[in-house]
């Protein structure tokens, strides 16, 4: 028995309406190939850049800087591969891993460790710099869509 054939003779409409026409009022409703919505925004981006560093500090904490710097680059590669990459990932990355990279530097002192995480830290800091004047973007509202704490991290990107 299905929905076009009457269970009984004198079957009230709204209950044929409700048990028939209901599923189908819902299958009619949504797609499977409807498009999905997501707004990206540069704090999106930053925030999304910012978590991709701190994956790589976790994946690579054993392996120290070479092996945390090679993720980010890996990353990065990866991102622009898929056509995914934007100026405000890179920011978030960026920014995230000179605080990371400082925490690396600071635990290891040795002068070729020193002197391997300051090259890093220059170009990180550098082209931070370029992307936020690019996006208008203040340091502290960048800092601040990395979801760190702000103190750090304008810390980590200020010149010595």
């Amino acid at each position: 028995m299905g929905c076009a054939e009457p269970v009984m003779r004198k079957a009230r409409p709204a209950i044929v309406a409700i048990l028939c026409g209901v599923p189908l009022a819902f299958a009619a409703a949504g797609s499977l190939d409807a498009p999905v919505e997501h707004k990206i925004t540069n704090r999106s981006e930053i925030a999304r850049g910012s978590n991709a560093s701190m994956q790589c500090f976790l994946d690579r904490l054993e392996e120290g800087w070479v092996g945390y710097e090679s993720c980010i680059d890996d990353v990065e590669a990866a991102e622009v591969r898929q056509n995914t990459v934007t100026d405000p990932f890179r920011l978030g990355l960026y920014l995230t891993s000179s605080i990371q990279l400082k925490i690396m530097g600071d635990r290891d002192p040795s002068p070729r460790v020193a002197a391997s995480v300051a090259k890093s830290l220059e170009f990180y800091r550098t082209e931070s710099a370029k992307i936020e004047n690019s996006l208008k973007i203040s340091p502290a509202d960048a800092c601040q869509a990395t979801e760190m704490k702000v103190e750090a991290c304008l810390s980590a990107n200020s010149a010595p």
